[in-house]
């Protein structure tokens, strides 16, 4: 179940019912559930952990509801433990970094926490040459700003590690639009569409 589990969230397949084994890891099923937008579900099932990608759940699903207030709290506990050096796996480091991402968005965003997430970003990939997550996460950050074939570049490293992936199909879909390249964003769709003929993202 929890290989199936994984695969879907990748294919972004929502529905799929191994989301209702409670022998699913909860974090998850609170992936799973925020993705479908219930957000009670989504805190209720990340619950008191204090692991990144919990918090990162949480922190999310409270910032969607409007309680900004409790979100800022926990991203601002998960980016202090960054801060101290307390992370050390490249997937936990991405998640802080979407944590302090978060925390720019609620506080507002500075160049100092920008070159922090960046920089944390490269630590990740130090730590896991193969952590996909973190280019993802670059090419996000660098289409945010603008830096549009940097952004395109970082994609395209995500989808030679995992071809499958739809958050960097959808991104480059995001790249596509704004330059009103408006095949490439087809293809982006069509991608997408490959990968789950009823995707989300598509």
């Amino acid at each position: 179940p929890v290989r199936r589990a994984r695969a879907a969230l990748m294919l972004w397949d929502l529905d799929d019912p191994v989301f209702d084994d409670p022998t699913v890891p909860t974090v998850l099923r609170a992936e799973n559930a925020l993705r479908l937008g219930r957000f009670d579900e989504a805190i209720r099932l990340a619950g008191e952990s204090d692991d990144p990608r919990s918090t990162r759940i949480r922190t999310i699903a409270m910032h969607r509801s409007g309680m900004n207030e409790q979100a800022r709290s926990q991203a601002s506990m998960i980016t202090r433990r960054l801060s101290d050096r307390e992370y050390d796996t490249a997937a936990d480091m991405v998640d802080a970094v979407k944590l302090l991402a978060i925390r720019g968005d609620l506080s507002g965003q500075s160049p100092r926490i920008y070159q922090q997430m960046m920089q944390e970003l490269s630590n990740a990939t130090a730590a896991d040459t193969l952590c996909w997550e973190a280019n993802l996460m670059e090419g996000r950050l660098l289409r945010a700003k603008y830096n549009l074939p940097a952004a395109i570049e970082a994609l395209h490293e995500v989808l030679a590690m995992n071809p499958r992936c739809s958050e960097a199909w959808y991104e480059l879909g995001l790249v596509a639009a704004t330059i009103f390249d408006f095949d490439s964003a087809r293809r982006a769709v069509t991608a997408l569409r490959r990968i789950n003929p009823d995707h989300p993202l598509a």
